[in-house]
């Protein structure tokens, strides 16, 4: 999995953060914070305009 993050990522700091959280997947290390996602959608934003186009288009 490393190889694949180093091939897509060649930035040191960035791999070894992927590397750490292998690890804490792996039950090796701790993790040493938490990040907390959301479960859900935000509430629709009633002012958004300008891509009526973009989403009326087929996919």
């Amino acid at each position: 999995m490393i190889a694949v993050v180093q091939a897509l990522h060649p930035d040191t700091g960035y791999v070894t953060r992927w590397r750490q959280a292998l690890r804490v997947i792996g039950g090796e290390i701790d993790a040493v914070s938490q990040v907390r996602v959301r479960d859900s959608l935000p509430p629709d934003l009633g002012g958004f305009t300008g891509r009526t186009g973009e989403l009326d288009r087929p996919g």
